[in-house]
């Protein structure tokens, strides 16, 4: 009976701790250049102007 106590109390521990590490987490994310908050849109159309860039410079390599 102590062991499934202790058990239980361990369970519940870790639970608390879970909502507490989620609760507390900073929001944002991290790409090559480190953490940054909010969203990540920026580094999104960053990489689609990149992208769009290395599109045009293929194109024009085919029609030149």
């Amino acid at each position: 009976m102590i062991v499934a106590l202790i058990i239980l109390g361990f369970v519940a521990l870790g639970i608390a701790i879970g909502f507490f590490s989620t609760t507390t987490a900073p929001v944002g994310y991290e790409d090559e250049h480190g953490f940054h908050f909010g969203p990540e849109e920026q580094s999104a159309q960053r990489e689609s102007a990149a992208e769009l860039s290395s599109a045009e410079t293929r194109l024009i390599k085919a029609l030149g």
